[in-house]
Order: structure tokens, then sequence, then C-alpha cells
């Protein structure tokens, strides 16, 4: 990894991962269990901590099934949810499809409630020079992002929106990066890329000339992956001085 003052150019534009960088509370356990409640209250034979344990076996065997699809936009996120609730209910002895519209629109109330920026995301965001564009690039699907960005407000604060769903590729593949470039209508060496995956974030943005910033609020490891970022931060208001006050030699 180069050190700071070896990044030698300030940037005319952020491109940001989306869940786990700036958005937290997607995955939020609570809303699922809040969910499972939910169903009890509607349905007496339900037992709500059984539909929870039932409800994370189902994930766990039929995602890996449809992670690709739903990634490159051929299965929707309500579609997604649908199922998995179908699925749990159905390994419950009900097949209600009164009951499974019931568990999505629930569900989806409560993930939508759980969204929120990080912290260090909003401090980052509110001190960003005004002359400095930012753009989303998020691997999933476009109903689930879409809603994501309209939770947090940012669709009118972006100049770039690129979702794997919508242009049926994913992170690494360079070709992400190359859309978010021609929607700003800037050159990969005006561009810094800020995400928390390695395999992602990091190899699509290094793929895509762009220079890749890796946030790594756990403190992990990416020495096994042979992955080495441009860049790595454990909070995105680490950025604040270089962005602010430039730090090019």
């Amino acid at each position: 990894m180069r050190p700071y003052d070896c990044v030698v150019r300030t940037p005319r534009a952020l491109l940001f991962d989306l869940d786990g960088t700036l958005l937290a509370g997607s995955g939020d356990p609570e809303a699922i269990r809040r969910t499972c409640v939910v169903l009890a209250e509607a349905q007496p034979a339900l037992d709500a901590n059984a539909l929870v344990r039932i409800n994370a076996e189902v994930w766990a065997r039929y995602w890996p099934t449809v992670e690709q699809a739903w990634t490159l936009g051929r299965l929707a996120s309500d579609a997604l949810g649908m199922e998995v609730w179908r699925r749990t209910l159905r390994a419950n002895g009900l097949d209600d499809e009164t009951l499974v519209r019931l568990a999505r629109s629930t569900h989806r109330k409560f993930q939508a409630a759980a969204l929120h920026f990080y912290d260090d995301a909003r401090a980052l965001l509110d001190a960003l020079p005004k002359a400095m564009r930012i753009g989303i690039v998020s691997n999933g699907a476009s109903d689930t992002k879409r809603l994501e960005l309209q939770a947090l407000g940012m669709e009118r604060r972006v100049s770039a929106v690129v979702i794997s769903g919508e242009v049926g590729a994913a992170k690494p593949d360079p070709a992400v990066f190359r859309v978010a470039l021609d929607q700003l209508g800037l050159a990969p060496e005006d561009v810094w890329h800020i995400g928390d995956s390695v395999t992602t974030d990091v190899l699509g943005a290094l793929r895509a000339g762009v220079t890749a910033i890796w946030l790594n609020r756990e403190g992990a490891s990416s020495e096994r992956r042979g992955i080495v970022p441009d860049l790595e931060i454990h909070a995105l208001t680490e950025l604040v001085p270089m962005l602010t006050h430039g730090f090019a030699k």
C-alpha cells in the first residue's frame, strides 16, 4: 500500500460503495425478528423465535443459489424476499400467500427504518468541498439500491449512480467503474473509489485504473488475498484533511 503522500493527485470526484461504506443497517437482524413477531401475532400457531431460526436456515440455503441473479438484475429484491418468506412459512406448515405478502411488506418497512448513514460517512459528506462531485457504485438489485438512496436522501447529491443490477455487470468487473467514469465525464486518474470490500471495491477500482481506497473499519488483513489498495483507512473522516486542504506533492 502506498503512503498518503504518494497518492499524487487530489480527485475531482469520489465514488463510494453503498452498503458497509456509507450505509449501515441494510442487513439489520432486528428487522427479521420484528417481522416474525408480527407474523406470530397474526397467526397464533406460529412461534416468533422458531420463525427467526427457520428464516435464517432458509436464507442460508437459498441465497447462494440466487446471489448472482440478484446482483446482475435478473431477480428483483421483492421477488427474492417473497420467496424467502414463502419458504419460511411453508417450513412451518403454512402455505398462505396473504401471510407471505404481510411478511414481505412488514420486513421491508422495518428494513427501511433501520437504514442510516455511518457517523463517519455523514461527517465526511458534510465536510466535502462543494466542487467535489460524488457517485455511487454498488452491487445489488435496482429496487433495493434505489430505495436505499431515497431513504438516505442521496439521489440529489450524486452525479453518478451505477448499480450492478441495472448495468448487468458487478464489481470487481472494471466495466462498472467505466460506466461511472462516463457518467462523470472524468478520467480514471481524476477519481477515487472508496469501499469496504477488498475483493470487489479495491480490486475493481484497481482494474479500472481508479485510485482504490479500502475502508477497513474492522482492522482486517488483506495480505492473504494479495490485493493491495492505494490507501487503507479505518474511518472515512481520515479523508477530510486530504480532501479539504490538499496533500498532493
